[in-house]
């Protein structure tokens, strides 16, 4: 959705100016996807969620967050291979995997 704020009368309003389905506005996404990780996670659960992100190439890149026993997070970005459109598919992939909440849209 793309929005302003009208300010033409007494009480401000947020007026809608363009409003997409939600798969539109994915496929328009300019950003990048985190998935996150914990580094006793990674070798087991990156190599399942490899093919998935092989098979929905596109123009985000992809980070990955692993979080240490210690509670510190380092941000690791995936090769130009990985780069991926994200997708609802993709996200009930990763939610399958790790959970839900583990990937997120960004923009840097």
């Amino acid at each position: 959705m793309r929005r302003r704020i009208d300010t033409r009368s007494d009480e401000p309003a947020l007026v809608a100016e363009r409003v997409e389905l939600a798969e539109a506005a994915l496929a328009n996404f300019d950003g990048a996807a985190v998935v996150k990780l914990h580094e006793t996670e990674v070798a087991e659960r990156l190599p399942e969620l490899l093919p998935h992100f092989r098979e929905r190439p596109g123009r985000a890149h992809l980070y990955l967050d692993i979080e240490t026993n210690d509670g510190a997070v380092t941000r690791v970005r995936a090769s130009d291979e990985f780069r991926i459109a994200p997708s609802e598919g993709l996200a009930a992939a990763v939610t399958t995997r790790l959970g839900a909440g583990r990937l997120r849209l960004v923009r840097f």
